[in-house]
């Protein structure tokens, strides 16, 4: 009686055959999972009842060895696959079959998990991860698209307003000649922003080609460096660069090396208030090159140091957003450093500006 009703608590299908394969014991689990009465089992085979045809040969053909010589393939281990019920449906099931150690005729227990929750889980896990993949391609595709559909009036843009620069239309006024400045500023910031835009759907995407090589770090900087000049003397914000080892190297891709740079860069200027000052250092660490570019901008909160490497965002201390750009410059920085085998981080304060450090591996 106490062993029927330790069998009967078990959450598990727990059947127990003897040497014949005919079922002694047939606990309650075992009566909703298969959909028998335990009385209409009992000195029945257990291999007719719930193992299905294409199965039960094997499994005679395993116990007789079994039998005669001791050796068992399935025996003592757990093994997944489908398992007949009474209306001639099949449900996955996990079973291990042990041989109860007493003294006599062998004697078998079957212990039976029911896995049809798992599965259907792991079904639902990969049609929504099958839907989000699509969805991102779709998305990436989207973007692409529009990205190049967005570039070729924009640069109709900037060559017409060369055009009437120039005076081939006809003659143009000072006033003219400055308005059609500010049109190429503001095509040149949107041609950016498209640029990014597509160049971060190529990273999602995987199609982003690079070529790494091993190049000086000094001169890869010197060219970053010319580039954002101009805005450095017009925000009136002092530049430093603390030299390193003028000998190191790293491997990544140079024209990525060099836009991530800029990135990072940009980003500072960008969030540095007129008279800050920014300062550029590398260091070498465990045969990785670190390249600091640090500031005295506004600064970030500690809780959304991982946040500002999302696609999109864009992170201000204050209510009102006084920043241009839609947010990609450190998603993509940190995407191109981590497929380069390298990463982007940052330590910063609020009101005491922020320092992003980009790590690559050193030429060796």
């Amino acid at each position: 009686m106490r062993k029927a009703s330790i069998l009967d608590t078990a959450l598990d299908s727990i059947i127990t055959s003897d040497e014949t394969g005919r079922i002694t014991e047939f606990n309650a689990a075992a009566e909703v999972a298969f959909g028998y009465k335990k009385q209409d089992v009992i000195g029945r085979q257990m291999a007719d009842l719930i193992i299905p045809h294409r199965y039960r040969e094997r499994h005679r053909e395993g116990m007789k060895r079994y039998l005669a010589t001791g050796e068992a393939h399935v025996l003592g281990r757990r093994i997944e696959i489908e398992a007949l019920r009474a209306d001639g449906s099949e449900l996955p099931v996990e079973l291990a079959i042990v041989r109860v150690p007493l003294p006599g005729p062998a004697f078998f227990t079957a212990y039976i998990r029911d896995l049809t929750e798992r599965k259907r889980l792991e079904a639902d896990q990969a049609r929504l991860l099958k839907e989000s993949e699509e969805a991102n391609r779709a998305k990436s595709e989207f973007l692409a698209t529009m990205s190049h559909e967005l570039r070729t009036p924009l640069n109709a843009i900037s060559g017409y307003t060369e055009l009437l620069k120039m005076g081939l239309r006809g003659p143009v006024t000072e006033e003219q000649i400055a308005d059609l400045e500010r049109i190429n500023r503001s095509q040149s910031h949107l041609l950016g922003i498209i640029n990014d835009i597509l160049q971060f759907a190529k990273l999602e995407s995987g199609q982003l080609e690079m070529t790494v090589d091993e190049f000086p770090v000094e001169t890869a900087l010197d060219t970053a460096e010319e580039l954002v000049r101009p805005q450095l003397e017009a925000k009136k914000i002092s530049y430093a660069r603390l030299r390193g080892d003028k000998s190191a190297r790293v491997r990544a891709d140079a024209d990525r090396f060099q836009q991530i740079v800029l990135n990072l860069l940009s980003n500072a200027l960008k969030f540095t208030p007129e008279g800050g000052r920014i300062t550029v250092a590398w260091r070498i660490e465990q045969q990785r090159l670190l390249i600091d570019v640090a500031d005295t901008g506004i600064g970030i909160a500690v809780d959304q140091f991982e946040r500002i490497f999302d696609p999109f965002v864009q992170v201000q201390s204050g209510t009102t957003r006084t920043s241009e750009g839609v947010g990609l410059g450190l998603a993509i920085s940190r995407d191109m450093a981590r497929q380069m085998g390298g990463d982007v981080y940052v330590t910063s304060e609020l009101g005491n500006g922020s320092t992003f450090t980009l790590a690559l591996p050193q030429a060796l």
